[in-house]
C-alpha cells in the first residue's frame, strides 16, 4: 500500500490549459480553440497539443543554464542535456542546427530563435527568451511530417508572452512599480498601479493631477528608495503608503542629476493587487524660507464629514486614537524631517500648530472606494511659509481619526 500511494505521487499531474505559467515568472497565453495539456516536473513545463499518445506538438519550457540567452542559444545540446526532455522515454539528443539563430523581441523580451534537428531527423524549433535576467528555453518538436504548421503554432505560443505585470499585492513594491509605469507611460502600465480616476496633489496647480502628469525629471531611469512605510484599514479595503526616494533621471548621454521626493498615497485593493487612488509627491525645502504663493485650490465635490474632521484638527488635539497610534507617519516639509508615533505628532501638533495657523484657501477632501478611508489636502499658513497639507484619515471606533500627515511648502 505504501509504495502504491508513493508511485501516486510520483506521476506528473496532467491538465488542460489556457495559460503556461512558469515558476520563472514568465506567463504566456495561449492559442485559443486548441485542447491543450499540461505537465509540470519541478521547473520544466511539457505542454502538448491533442489528446493523443503522440501528440501533434509538443513543446518543452525550462530554464537555461548558461549565462546569456545568446549562450544558451548557440549550446542548444547542452541545454537539452537535462532530465525529461524525451518523447515516450526517447531523449532528445545530437543536436544540430540549421543555421545561426535570429533575434527579435517578443512581447517585452528578447528572444534567439532557430530550427535544427535531433536524434539525426527529427525537426524542432527553439527559442531563448530572456527578461529582466531571466532566461528561459522553449523547444518545440512537431509530430512528424507537420512540421511547419507545428513550428506555426509554437511560433504563437512564443507571441502569448504577457508584458511583466506592475500590479502587486505586496504593498513595499508599489514605489518601484509606480516609477516603472511611468517611466513606460503607457495606458497599460499605468493601469496596472493607478486606479483609473486617481487624482493628486502638486504644489503648482490648483486642481488635481492624473498620475501621468506628476513630473519626475525629464527622464527618469531608477531611484533609492527609502522609509517605507505601508499600513492596511481595518476592513482591508484601503491602505496608505508613504515613503522618500532619490529619483535619478538623465541630464544627457553621459550624466544623471538626483531629485529628493517624499511620497504619500493612498490605495484600494483590487482584483489584482493594490491600485493608487490619490496621493501626493513634494520636494524638501529650507525650515523658514518664505514661500511663494500657491495657486488656489479648486476643492469640488469634497466629502462634509471629512472635511469637518480635518478642520477640527486647528482647534483641537489630535485625538486619542491618533496619538496612541504607534505606526502615524508624519513627513514635515524640510529634508530629513520625518517622525514615526502618533505621540511624537501629538505634541508637536498641540505645541507649533493648533490656534497658530489660518486657512488659505478652501479644503478638499476625498473619500476612498469603500468609504472607509479618505484624504484631505489644505493650504495653510504659519508665519511667513504657505504649506500644501496631505493628511490620511480613517475610520475610527467613533469617527475619522489621523494616521498620516505629509507637510509641504513651495520653493521661494
Amino acid at each position: 500500500m505504501k509504495a502504491l500511494l508513493l508511485v501516486l505521487f510520483l506521476v506528473p499531474v496532467i491538465a488542460r490549459a489556457d495559460t503556461l505559467a512558469h515558476s520563472s515568472g514568465l506567463t504566456f497565453d495561449l492559442p485559443a480553440g486548441i485542447t491543450w495539456e499540461q505537465e509540470k516536473h519541478g521547473d520544466l513545463i511539457v505542454l502538448s497539443e491533442g489528446d493523443d499518445k503522440l501528440p501533434e506538438l509538443t513543446i518543452w519550457v525550462f530554464p537555461a543554464k548558461a549565462k546569456s540567452a545568446h549562450d544558451a542559444a548557440m549550446k542548444l545540446g547542452a541545454e537539452l542535456a537535462r532530465p525529461g526532455i524525451d518523447l515516450l522515454g526517447v531523449k532528445l539528443e545530437k543536436f544540430v542546427a540549421k543555421g545561426a539563430p535570429k533575434t527579435e523581441v517578443i512581447s517585452d523580451a528578447d528572444a534567439w530563435r532557430g530550427t535544427g534537428t535531433v536524434n539525426g531527423d527529427m525537426k524542432i524549433a527553439y527559442a531563448v527568451l530572456e527578461r529582466d535576467g531571466v532566461r528561459l528555453v522553449a523547444v518545440a518538436l512537431p509530430k512528424d511530417g507537420i512540421f511547419e504548421r507545428g513550428a506555426s503554432l509554437f511560433d504563437a505560443v512564443l507571441h502569448g508572452l504577457v508584458d511583466a505585470r506592475l500590479a502587486t499585492f505586496d504593498l513595499t513594491k508599489i514605489p518601484d512599480a509606480v516609477l516603472e509605469a511611468r517611466m513606460k507611460g503607457d495606458d497599460d502600465s499605468l493601469s496596472q498601479v493607478f486606479a483609473k480616476d486617481a487624482r493628486f496633489v502638486v504644489l503648482d496647480e490648483g486642481k488635481l493631477v492624473g498620475p501621468a502628469d506628476v513630473g519626475l525629471g525629464v527622464e527618469a531611469v531608477g531611484q533609492d528608495v527609502k522609509d517605507v512605510a505601508a499600513t492596511v484599514s481595518a476592513d482591508g479595503r484601503s491602505a496608505w503608503l508613504s515613503y522618500t526616494t532619490k529619483i535619478r533621471w538623465r541630464v544627457d548621454r553621459e550624466s544623471t542629476d538626483v531629485v529628493d521626493y517624499r511620497v504619500s498615497e493612498v490605495l484600494t485593493k483590487a482584483r489584482d493587487g493594490w491600485r493608487i487612488v490619490g496621493g501626493m509627491w513634494s520636494n524638501p525645502q529650507p525650515n523658514g524660507t518664505k514661500s511663494r504663493p500657491l495657486p488656489k485650490l479648486e476643492a469640488t465635490n469634497s466629502d462634509a464629514g471629512l472635511r469637518d474632521a480635518y478642520q477640527r484638527l486647528w482647534t483641537h488635539p489630535l485625538d486619542a486614537t491618533a496619538a496612541a497610534n504607534k505606526a502615524l507617519v508624519a513627513i514635515g516639509s524640510a529634508a530629513g524631517e520625518r517622525t514615526v508615533g502618533g505621540a511624537v505628532l501629538a505634541k508637536a501638533w498641540s505645541q507649533a500648530w493648533m490656534n497658530h495657523v489660518s486657512a488659505a484657501g478652501d479644503t478638499v477632501a476625498v473619500l476612498a472606494p469603500g468609504g472607509t478611508t479618505g484624504w484631505v489636502t489644505s493650504d495653510v499658513t504659519l508665519g511667513k511659509t504657505t504649506f500644501r497639507l496631505f493628511l490620511v484619515f480613517d475610520r475610527g471606533p467613533k469617527d475619522w481619526t489621523l494616521v498620516h500627515v505629509h507637510f509641504a511648502a513651495a520653493p521661494p
